[in-house]
């Protein structure tokens, strides 16, 4: 496998998903196609920096360690690659998980959680500094520093495919749920692999959202090892953040620290609780509890043995 032939398995993946998501109306929403401007603005400028940050490391290896150019050249490629892709996603499964925690890197990975509509586009949208936390982004050049481009070529394409995939708004995973045989086969994907159910609830606001858990990149296992996994099955309300949080606008969201504004930033990390009952919820449920520390949790979801989102999940089942 070769840059080129990598470049245009995923350039052809993105383009018919692309495709697909357009004739199935996920860009008719104005709020979509306003979204456009930073998922594409981030596309642009997160190859532009990766490749600067990629240069820099190789070249900063060269300096301190070049007895190690080449050593992995000797090893299979595949035993290497799949070695990369666990590191890489136990090391990514922390720097999210601590993203969502710590406030200096949520203000970076903020921007990813304030879109309202996931697509192909959202893969990679977010704050141009975010990619130099990521472990990929050392992890590449570390492999093609030590003999193993292809490894590191296997590394990219399954973190892309993986990557739209998981933000793609094709919801195939519910639609292959309706048989025994094929609910058998996602049951197990979805132990292993992180896919659209898994990481549209991580995006989720609402009673079926878990932006407090399901950090898992591209394999969902250190999540169910670390009880921060949660799988719906369920067409999500709603993305975004609790109507209480403040958005910056998108060019800010972007380029920050290179575009401010006067105001300062809204720092405050979700919590379980901010996630599952927004303000929204709440004003609609038919009755809320009051806890003894001033939480409100809606309550009286189901009517009838079907909660709302069971009537969105069939309704949408029924028109596949």
């Amino acid at each position: 496998m070769t840059s080129t032939h990598t470049n245009l398995l995923l350039a052809g993946f993105l383009a018919a998903t692309l495709v697909w998501e357009a004739i199935e109306g996920a860009y008719s929403d104005p709020g979509a196609r306003r979204e456009l401007r930073p998922n594409l603005a981030s596309v642009t400028s997160y190859f532009m920096i990766r490749s600067l940050y990629f240069a820099a490391v190789m070249a900063f290896l060269a300096l301190a360690a070049p007895r190690w150019r080449g050593a992995f050249s000797a090893y299979p490629v595949i035993p290497v690659a799949l070695g990369a892709m666990f590191v890489d996603d136990f090391l990514n499964y922390w720097v999210h998980r601590f993203a969502h925690k710590i406030p200096w890197l949520w203000r970076l990975h903020k921007p990813h959680h304030a879109l309202e509509h996931l697509n192909a586009t959202a893969t990679i949208s977010g704050n141009i500094l975010y990619s130099f936390v990521l472990p990929s982004s050392t992890i590449m050049p570390l492999l093609f520093f030590l003999g193993a481009p292809e490894a590191g070529l296997i590394l990219s394409t399954f973190k892309t495919l993986s990557g739209i995939t998981s933000h793609s708004s094709l919801r195939w995973d519910l639609w292959l749920r309706r048989w025994t045989p094929t609910r058998w086969l996602m049951n197990g994907l979805e132990r292993i692999f992180v896919l659209q159910d898994f990481h549209h609830a991580h995006h989720g606001i609402g009673r079926d959202g878990n932006s407090a858990g399901n950090f898992g990149n591209v394999f969902s296992v250190f999540d169910w090892l670390y009880g921060t996994g949660r799988q719906p099955h369920a067409v999500q309300q709603r993305f975004g953040l609790p109507d209480d949080v403040a958005v910056e606008p998108w060019y800010v969201r972007v380029w920050w620290p290179i575009f401010r504004t006067r105001e300062r930033a809204d720092l405050r990390v979700l919590t379980e609780e901010a996630v599952r009952y927004s303000s929204i919820e709440i004003a609609a449920a038919p009755a809320v509890i009051f806890t003894a520390d001033d939480r409100a949790i809606p309550v009286a979801h189901a009517i009838e043995g079907k909660s709302t989102t069971d009537s969105v999940t069939d309704s949408m089942l029924a028109r596949a």
